[in-house]
């Protein structure tokens, strides 16, 4: 190591240390909590990955997306209500009958509320922004707290005054913190762009599912199943390969031996070129689904062929992937009907 690279480091080092004593005499909540408006982007990374490294991006597929979508349906179908408090006993018939088709267990909270049947609020969820409905918003909404256990929604105020709500991925928010709060904002990093965008948190709804172990990481359904969706994705990419492969990787070729000037039979040592060019050949004649089952001919070239490992009926799995699909179900907490199975 150079002196010039000693200095430096001693330097840096000093720097550092200078920060961890201005935030010791002077803590500010977000520090307290776990970060500061420096280091957010880096422990946003460790958040999404730290504990249960999996991404929601890759694996919103097979049965977490099918569990993912029975549930973000469901709220996404249901009707929202604004309401306002009035004086017992001074319901209007209208709104006594929309209060009767309330559960019970929600009906003491509507006893004494006017639903109202026109609201600004009303008109920007039907309508929160130029790409999404209602029920997109609120399905992306319960989409990422499955996925991320988190959601963002960003409230843009128009230049003529008017609203709209836009849900942002989760994957794509690292928080600012600050000094009298947790959150001073958040930067957002969008698709296809290397330049980040501050969004005040005065502008943006966060909710995340609790975690009893972190403060900061919210721990999502698909981040506890991880275990059994990658050892379902797993068995998915065994059978993929034995089905776009199915022979040259579980069969034994055996070449035919050729007779020497005295008569005793030998077998020839190819060059590796050779190799390559007899399992394309046979690659090219038996690799694929359409053709599994088809009969080989033994020719003077082949003597034998000998399965080294099971086929794709014998890798089928069955009895594991009904386990897996159990566990994941149980995690997301649907069943089998809900499914449609």
């Amino acid at each position: 190591m150079s002196l010039d690279m000693l200095r430096q480091s001693i330097a840096s080092t000093r720097s550092f240390a200078d920060g961890l004593l201005a935030r010791a005499a002077s803590p500010a909540i977000g520090s307290l909590v776990g970060g500061n408006s420096n280091m957010g982007s880096v422990s946003h990374a460790m958040m999404l990955s730290s504990g249960k490294n999996i991404d929601p991006e890759k694996h919103y597929n097979g049965w977490p997306a099918a569990c993912i979508r029975v549930t973000a349906q469901r709220v996404a179908s249901q009707e929202v209500v604004v309401a306002r408090k009035i004086k017992p006993g001074a319901q209007t018939k209208a709104a006594k009958i929309k209060t009767a088709s309330v559960p019970k267990s929600m009906r003491s909270k509507v006893k004494n509320v006017e639903i109202l049947e026109d609201h600004p609020l009303i008109d920007l969820l039907n309508t929160p922004n130029e790409l999404h409905t209602k029920y997109d918003l609120l399905f992306c909404l319960v989409a990422s707290l499955e996925l991320s256990a988190k959601f963002f929604i960003y409230h843009h105020q128009k230049a003529d005054g008017t609203s709209s709500l836009w849900p942002i991925p989760a994957q794509r928010m690292s928080p600012v913190y600050g000094k009298e709060r947790i959150y001073d904002g958040w930067w957002y990093a969008p698709e296809n762009s290397s330049e980040p965008y501050f969004l005040p948190a005065e502008r943006v709804v966060y909710h995340a599912y609790p975690n009893p172990c972190s403060l900061l990481r919210p721990i999502s359904p698909l981040q506890m199943a991880s275990r059994p969706i990658l050892i379902d994705e797993r068995i998915l990419d065994c059978q993929n390969r034995s089905f776009r492969s199915p022979h040259p990787t579980m069969a034994l070729l055996t070449a035919s031996k050729q007779d020497m000037p005295g008569g005793k039979p030998y077998r020839e040592e190819l060059a590796q070129d050779q190799r390559a060019r007899i399992e394309g050949a046979f690659m090219q004649m038996f690799s694929g689904a359409i053709n599994d089952g088809k009969p080989i001919i033994l020719d003077g070239w082949l003597d034998d062929i000998k399965m080294l490992s099971r086929n794709v009926k014998e890798m089928d799995y069955n009895n594991s992937s009904k386990t897996i699909q159990s566990r994941i179900m149980q995690m997301f907490q649907v069943n089998g009907i809900s499914l449609g199975q």
